[in-house]
């Protein structure tokens, strides 16, 4: 359970939705579109298991950011063969990069990885075991980017580093790596 200071971290309406009105609000209408071409008729969910590839799909929207996804229309006779969303294809990419954001989010804490918000802050208290070694100062490493020897599944969490991206190894557990 999160203490009052933690959750006061994470400023959902201050710190996303009085940041990004526009954005959010279009995202939502992107959610809105998707399920009535992909699941007409049917109440607001996300089916996950029709598309797996949202950085691909990310990618493409982003080559053209400002162009509208439009309905295409048959032009013999004029019958809607896809439905568009109507609005910028950046929209329909951060839809796909928060799909992705969720997906891996969610396998971490399935797995059980204690990911740090708040790289800065020692986080021994959440692990079995802490290791002290120089390294670059990443949030989350893989033991092959570790730069000594490590048992299998091991990931860094923390680090304290000088703000040039290097520092020690604060707090590391033996954990599942993800996909």
């Amino acid at each position: 359970m999160k203490t009052s200071k933690e959750r006061k971290e994470t400023p959902i309406f201050s710190g996303v939705l009085n940041y990004f009105p526009l954005a959010i609000a279009a995202v939502a209408h992107q959610s809105y579109k998707g399920n009535e071409k992909h699941n007409p008729g049917q109440p607001l969910h996300w089916s996950r298991e029709k598309s797996a590839d949202h950085l691909d799909c990310a990618t493409r929207h982003m080559m053209t950011p400002r162009e509208i996804d439009v309905d295409i229309v048959c032009e013999q006779t004029g019958e809607i063969l896809e439905v568009g969303s109507g609005q910028p294809h950046i929209v329909a990419a951060v839809w796909r990069l928060l799909a992705q954001a969720e997906l891996i989010l969610e396998e971490m804490r399935d797995a059980d990885i204690a990911y740090n918000m708040h790289a800065h802050e020692p986080m021994s208290e959440h692990f079995d075991s802490v290791t002290e070694h120089d390294y670059a100062g990443y949030n989350l490493l893989p033991k092959e980017m570790l730069g000594f020897k490590a048992p299998d599944n091991y990931y860094v969490h923390s680090v304290d580093g000088e703000g040039d991206g290097c520092g020690k190894v604060l707090t590391a557990k033996s954990l599942p790596i993800p996909d």
